[in-house]
């Protein structure tokens, strides 16, 4: 949509009549279709002005920080009575668990299985594990 000033005379727009200083809009070319009589003032704005009127506000989220470790899974250690006195720790991804070094000083990132292991499993692995 165009807006037009209304320079002079009135004129009559699907209806409603705009005298000399009222702004139209209509898709025509009114300043080519009337010379002299409109004066264009560009597109018409109610996008703009829907835009600037339904402005989301700035939310800030907190976003908790995440370590490096936390792409194991859950820490489902406590359930593992034997892998909790030998200082493992536990976590499980889906249906699968995944045994890591408990060291604090320096947490290894990868798994001490090679393969993903059902809960039944755990127990073993870490027997085996500790017997190498």
């Amino acid at each position: 949509m165009n807006r037009f000033k209304v320079l002079a005379g009135n004129h009559d727009e699907d209806g409603t009549v705009y005298s000399k200083g009222q702004v139209v809009e209509t898709p025509r070319d009114l300043d080519k279709m009337f010379v002299n009589k409109f004066e264009r003032l560009g597109k018409a704005s109610k996008d703009k002005k829907k835009k600037k009127g339904k402005r989301k506000p700035k939310i800030k989220v907190a976003v908790p920080k995440v370590s490096a470790l936390a792409g194991r899974g859950k820490d489902v250690t406590s359930q593992f009575a034997s892998v909790e006195k030998e200082g493992l720790k536990v976590f499980k991804r889906g249906a699968y668990y995944h045994v890591y070094d408990g060291s604090d000083e320096a947490p290894s990132l990868a798994a001490l299985n090679e393969s993903a292991l059902k809960k039944a499993g755990v127990e073993e692995f870490v027997t085996a594990h500790l017997e190498e």
